[in-house]
């Protein structure tokens, strides 16, 4: 499963070259003529066109805007007493962004928090290629793994949190991002553990291997309960900032509405969580979360209850083929 933000876009913000990636998510399905039309559809709002080329643009802009990146774990220290230093302090925040999530008044993160509070952390070493990787650190008798890996590693894991069904743990990059984005995305990324693992004691097959309609469905629902995440911590105001998004652009469908944020909105979207500043790699991961969450907040406004489930999956598969 793919992380919190979309990797596919995450990598095309930033440049990242993939290498192998540990992930039974398998390589992006290509673009059907259907799916290159459906991304290509725009409406002209005075002289912005909302369409996903507009996206990248502004999504860059937004990213670049970020300061620069700095990984406390590089993979080419020479200091083991610096690192071991850097990795406690790491090590405390990710518990204490567990014990949020455990607090959470939203019940699927609530659930994460609670069943994976004491999730194994530690680094994640690779060597040619990541395929087994070695943890160390603590006890590995538990229900969830969080393996840091560090910045050489960067092209195997893009850079961001993803969960991998096949490793069955959390690849987490080695630096520090704020406090409420570490804490949506392990909530992402852990919920599809927590559905990994109750789909492995019922005995029924990941989707991973079935391509991107069989995995919308439950990426979909990670993104929504990121959303609701955020507007609790913000304490409504993430809701009314997507809304005043909404207003201002006047997209004609969920895409469109996908397709509408500007620079500008996404650096709006940001302040109404943390005002910590933000590295140029979080900001191309969260760009793609601004992007996913204004899409959905329309479908939330514009469809039946009835509908929603089906028209969140297909905005997800739209937009994931036409980048």
């Amino acid at each position: 499963m793919k992380i919190f933000h979309l990797v596919l876009f995450t990598l095309l913000l930033t440049g990242c070259n993939v290498q192998t990636q540990p992930t039974t998510t398998g390589t992006s399905a290509p673009k059907s003529k259907e799916a290159t039309a459906s991304a290509s559809t725009h409406t002209e709002r005075g002289t912005r066109k909302l369409t996903m080329e507009t996206a990248l643009a502004e999504s860059r802009t937004y990213m670049e805007a970020g300061i620069a990146d700095v990984w406390w774990f590089r993979g080419d220290e020479t200091s083991q007493e610096a690192i071991e230093t850097s990795f406690k302090r790491e090590h405390a925040r990710y518990r204490a962004a567990l014990k949020a999530l455990a607090r959470s008044k939203v019940p699927e993160v609530a659930a994460v928090g609670k069943r994976f509070g004491n999730a194994y952390i530690g680094f994640l070493i690779s060597e040619t290629q990541i395929s087994a990787p070695k943890l160390v650190g603590n006890d590995h008798n538990v229900e969830a793994r969080i393996g840091i890996f560090p910045m050489i590693a960067q092209g195997h894991f893009s850079g961001a949190l993803m969960y991998s069904d096949k490793l069955e743990m959390v690849a987490a990059p080695g630096y520090t991002m704020p406090e409420p984005f570490l804490e949506a995305s392990l909530a992402h990324e852990l919920g599809h553990r927590l559905r990994d693992l109750k789909r492995k004691k019922a005995q029924i097959p990941s989707p991973v291997e079935d391509g991107l309609a069989a995995r919308a469905p439950e990426e979909s629902e990670m993104h929504r309960m990121t959303m609701s995440y955020f507007e609790e911590i913000s304490k409504g105001a993430f809701l009314k900032k997507l809304d005043a998004i909404l207003q201002k652009h006047q997209p004609g469908s969920a895409l469109e509405a996908a397709c509408s944020p500007t620079a500008e909105d996404m650096e709006e979207l940001e302040k109404v969580l943390t005002n910590e500043p933000c590295m140029v790699i979080v900001r191309g991961g969260m760009a793609a979360f601004w992007l996913i969450a204004t899409g959905c907040r329309y479908i939330e406004l514009h469809e039946k209850p009835e509908n929603q489930a089906k028209a969140y999956a297909e905005l997800y598969v739209a937009l994931r083929s036409g980048l």
